[in-house]
């Protein structure tokens, strides 16, 4: 198994500068940080949503739709 190369933290050093002169200041989402926690708010949003049903199947544009095939599932729907 081959190693992953570094990341190059350098690189994104002057965006997190920039970032930080926000007035909000900077939203770390890097992984393995969990430090703050999680607003009231987005804990209650996520509790409301979390018994939802799934997502409702896509529909697909009408130029991307293809007509039923012989044998197909429309011969029993």
């Amino acid at each position: 198994m081959r190693a992953m190369p570094d990341f190059p933290w350098d690189v994104l050093l002057p965006h997190k500068r920039r970032a930080a002169e926000h007035p909000d200041g900077l939203v770390n989402l890097a992984l393995g940080e969990p430090v703050d926690p999680t607003p009231e708010p987005v804990r209650r949003a996520l509790a409301s949503a979390s018994d939802a049903p799934g997502y409702p199947p896509p529909k697909a544009p009408r130029c991307c739709a293809r007509p039923p095939s012989a044998g197909s599932t429309a011969a029993w729907a």
